[in-house]
């Protein structure tokens, strides 16, 4: 049965060449791009499942009210609410802490800035599933002066030595030996270290960083006991802040809160401050994932079309075999059999494009895509399956219909009525689905260029950061004024600054200040960032009121400048009348206004500018230096030689700001670009069915044709004949997809505080490309139609 099926496939493909390989290339191109969808959302679905217990491990978060207003939510606590979590509820089983440091460390003549260290707790391996390559998890793995370092650290800072024993020494002053060596983290981790140092080292530097109530700083997860609701242990936490913070949370008019979040949502449902790592977003997975079933059933559709429409040309053939004794069941068989042999083609050649193309793939997305080896076959054999029942079902059903009597009488078997209405509302879907896709597509590239382009109240044009060493002691000034006197000599370096945080950075220092008013605390925390006098100049700020920063910092530590924003926020009711004002809080328990900056935008314009202040403290963090672009390479290299003779042992670090801050736009262009190559494949397999049916159309309206053309008709006229059924489905797909674009973009618009205009020319230009490309598609048909002798068609007539 098997075998005669196959033969009778053989048969088919050798007389209708050009509709197998249509049917093949689109189920091909569906498929592919299915399962490739479905590799990114499974790994970005599977973040930190590797762990343990990932049913009961929760990180700690933080929130802030002023007023009732939040103002903080941040991904970490407090220093003690670990500690007291797991004293004060037996549902706690376990509990650990850690503290981001961005640091110079050094091995001998080896040496590196580290962006992944932590200071952390014994803990950290008990609760977490990072496994050793050498060495025992202890209670002392992370005991004093001691560090664990991952294999690549190891590779860099000690070669192929065994590292185990041997000391890294940070910023130049505390010396860790190593206890053991982990092994490199899985890439599906929302925790990524290349150090981790003994967290008791930082408790007798700073001993409030172990029962501290302030400073949002400390990441804080808890395993819970296996009988534990996590929504029963949140809802007690408030009880044992009211304990400890209740008589000063109501006179400094603040509420602290604390929530626990499952660490299985972390990746996708979490995007607040402080956040470890950039996460992904839930709502991209499930439009991706929306969009890899639209590509699919558009494939599926065209299947079906074009085997509705060949199943004519085999009327005779099904007429014949009824006749000779097949049942209606034997018939419906072998088409589906037929349906599930091309799948198979499809599906081969789409495992091998999905092989090839899967490390493009993985560039594009920028997720460490993995092929799941022990799902992978039962997802494809499941997909197999459902695609050849789908695309097989319709065309069978309809064949095994057709009368025998009425086809040996010499008629051809003729669709009905319903199975026409039927395929004109598939061609609709297709396009409908395309039109949808392109405007997606056009409005996401608006979006991003009108975020890229639009006015940051700054200028970092031009603008190279160079990242500055860590200091260890208070020389940072005289450093600084060295560092800057002897580059700025250089014709071709316009400006340069020194601040702790640049444009595009979250800044985390948030210090608590308030308008100084008798008997009442007006404290609130304020993001802070130390500029020193240069900043305003390099940057091109604008000042609305007051005065800029002396150069000799020094002598005026407690003077500070606000934003536009701030002014409000603290109680102004102008920029002029901030001026002059006393605020009180701060480590010097009060600051004095003199000046206010235009707001800008610090981070990117999905949020509106926030409430900054500016002391003068830069430190050393960033050095902001303006240069001649013609002469980048020339420029970098003699920051190069002065960095190396001003700061030995420290490694040269530096990016271009407007690279950097466009970054933060990163996952908003690969969804971009993701949009647009798969809204070309839907394009591509529509308009492969659409070639199907114009040539089938075409074919049975040869003798049709031929009689217009003896009769007078012109070329446009045959060409309009035959297109006109075309282009009237398609432009219904266009006025239907034009809402639901409309709508879901408007939906999509709602994660930005800024946002262009949803403007009529997107819809009109992707309904002229839709257009444009079926016509181009169908007009190939006809015109080799329209050009033909009309007597070919009428020989035989």
């Amino acid at each position: 049965m098997i075998f005669r099926n196959l033969k009778f496939l053989v048969r088919s493909i050798r007389s209708k060449k050009l509709y197998f390989i249509l049917n093949l290339a689109g189920l091909t191109a569906g498929i592919t791009a299915f399962v490739l969808i479905a590799l990114w959302i499974n790994t970005e679905i599977s973040y930190d499942k590797f762990q343990y217990n990932t049913e009961r491990t929760y990180r700690v978060e933080y929130k802030l009210y002023e007023e009732e207003i939040l103002e903080t939510y941040s991904a970490a606590a407090v220093p003690v609410i670990g500690p007291i979590m797991k004293n004060m509820y037996p549902e706690v089983e376990e509990y650990t802490r850690f503290k981001r440091l961005v640091a110079v460390a050094k091995n001998e003549d080896r040496y590196f800035k580290e962006q992944n260290m932590f200071y952390a707790e014994s803990s950290f391996f008990t609760l977490f599933n990072f496994p050793l390559a050498i060495g025992q998890i202890t209670s002392e793995i992370l005991a004093v002066n001691k560090a664990v370092i991952t294999e690549s650290a190891a590779k860099r800072y000690f070669g192929n030595e065994n590292p185990v024993g041997k000391s890294i020494t940070i910023n130049g002053k505390t010396k860790y030996f190593v206890s053991a060596v982990a092994k490199d983290l899985p890439s599906k981790s929302h925790l990524k270290f290349d150090i981790l140092l003994s967290y008791e080292n930082l408790i007798n530097e700073v001993p409030y960083f172990n029962d501290g109530w302030f400073g949002e700083k400390f990441y804080t997860y808890v395993k819970l006991t296996p009988e534990a609701d996590y929504k029963k242990v949140e809802a007690k936490i408030p009880g044992i802040v009211e304990e400890h913070l209740g008589d000063f949370m109501k006179q400094a008019l603040f509420l602290a809160e604390f929530k626990l979040k499952p660490i299985l949502d972390i990746h996708l449902y979490s995007n607040l401050q402080n956040e470890l790592e950039v996460n992904g977003n839930a709502k991209t997975v499930s439009y991706m994932g929306i969009i890899a079933f639209l590509v699919l059933i558009i494939a599926f559709v065209n299947y079906i079309n074009l085997s509705t429409s060949n199943s004519l040309d085999r009327s005779t053939e099904v007429g014949v075999r009824k006749v000779l004794g097949a049942l209606k069941n034997h018939l419906f068989g072998q088409f589906i059999s037929e349906s599930f042999f091309v799948n198979a083609f499809a599906l081969l050649l789409s495992l091998g494009l999905i092989f090839i193309t899967l490390p493009a793939f993985r560039g594009l997305t920028g997720s460490p895509i993995e092929i799941p080896w022990l799902i992978f076959p039962v997802g494809i054999l499941l997909l197999y399956f459902c695609s050849s029942i789908i695309t097989g079902i319709i065309p069978a059903a309809f064949l095994a219909k057709i009368t025998p009597s009425l086809v040996l009488k010499g008629k051809r078997g003729t669709l009905s009525l319903g199975m026409i209405r039927f395929r004109n509302g598939l061609i609709v879907f297709q396009f409908a689905i395309s039109v949808i896709l392109i405007v997606c597509t056009i409005f996401i590239g608006k979006q991003i260029s009108f975020l890229q382009k639009q006015n940051l109240g700054l200028n970092i044009d031009q603008m190279l950061v160079v990242e500055g060493p860590k200091s260890t002691d208070n020389t940072f000034s005289s450093q600084n004024d060295a560092f800057r006197s002897e580059l700025i000599k250089n014709s071709f370096i316009k400006q340069m600054s020194v601040a702790t945080n640049v444009p595009g950075e979250e800044v985390t220092y948030q210090p608590v200040y308030g308008k100084l008013i008798k008997g009442v605390n007006t404290e609130k925390k304020i993001r802070m960032i130390g500029i020193d006098s240069h900043f305003k100049q390099t940057y091109e700020l604008h000042l609305l009121a007051g005065r800029n920063f002396d150069k000799n910092f020094q002598e005026k530590i407690n003077e500070v400048i606000i934003n536009k924003e701030a002014v409000k926020y603290l109680g102004f009711e102008s920029a002029e009348q901030a001026i002059g004002q006393h605020l009180s809080g701060g480590q010097n328990g009060e600051a004095t206004i003199i000046g206010v900056f235009n707001n800008y935008h610090q981070k990117s314009l999905r949020e509106v500018p926030c409430p900054l202040m500016f002391s003068n403290r830069p430190f050393n963090n960033y050095y902001s230096i303006k240069i001649d672009d013609d002469k980048a390479s020339e420029v970098i290299s003699m920051i190069e030689n002065t960095w190396n003779a001003q700061y030995p042992g420290n490694p040269l670090n530096y990016f271009f700001l407007d690279e950097y801050f466009n970054n933060q736009y990163r996952s908003d262009i690969k969804f971009g670009n993701l949009f647009m190559l798969f809204s070309v494949l839907a394009i591509f397999i529509a308009c492969l069915g659409l070639l199907g049916l114009s040539s089938y159309s075409t074919s049975q309206r040869s003798k049709e044709i031929g009689v217009h053309k003896v009769n007078g008709a012109k070329i446009y006229e045959v060409l309009l004949l035959l297109n006109k059924d075309f282009l009237k489905w398609v432009a219904i797909a266009i006025v239907i997809a034009t809402p639901v674009a409309w709508f879901t973009m408007n939906k999509w618009l709602e994660n930005f505080a800024y946002k262009t205009t949803l403007s009529w020319w997107i819809f009109a230009l992707a309904g002229v490309l839709a257009l444009g490309i079926a016509l181009l598609t169908v007009s190939w048909q006809s015109w080799r139609a329209a050009t033909r002798n009309p007597v070919e068609a009428l020989r035989y007539e």
